[in-house]
């Protein structure tokens, strides 16, 4: 967990500092059923690639970027710990 908050805290910070825009960063976790849900949600313009997409490797829409990040989270953080992402806009 401490590797996806840092990531993302990383990263919204990097683009506030280099837009000169303060984005807010909304964290909740929700109980529903016999589960826990983490929602992650910022006020960010959303994906710019469509988010069936997002978790292949080398698909980025950050110039310079290597499209990996959220591939590494998907396929080697989540499905160990047999966790699941949605990513909507």
């Amino acid at each position: 967990m401490t590797i996806l908050f840092s990531g993302l805290t990383k990263e919204d910070l990097r683009q506030q500092k280099k837009r000169n825009v303060f984005k807010k960063l909304f964290v909740n976790l929700v109980e529903e059923d016999k589960y826990l849900n983490l929602v992650i949600a910022d006020n960010g313009t959303g994906f710019l690639i469509p988010t069936d997409d997002i978790t292949e490797p080398f698909v980025t829409a950050k110039p310079g970027g290597m499209g990996l990040g959220l591939h590494i989270l998907q396929n080697e953080i989540m499905e160990a710990q047999k966790w699941q992402t949605n990513f909507s806009r």
